[in-house]
């Protein structure tokens, strides 16, 4: 995926950030995902996890 110059280098989706994020200690609080017109839009929440 590349927008305007953004040259992401891997494609996440919901389920795979999370467990990305879990993996690195966290908490997920919340996940909001919303139709950007050319790419979605997310916001997560997450705490440190023992802190």
């Amino acid at each position: 995926m590349s927008i305007t110059g953004f040259k992401a280098y891997k494609e996440w989706n919901k389920e795979n950030f999370c467990e990305f994020i879990t993996d690195y200690g966290f908490t997920v609080v919340k996940v909001n995902l919303v139709d950007g017109g050319l790419a979605p839009v997310g916001v997560l929440i997450a705490k440190k996890t023992n802190y």
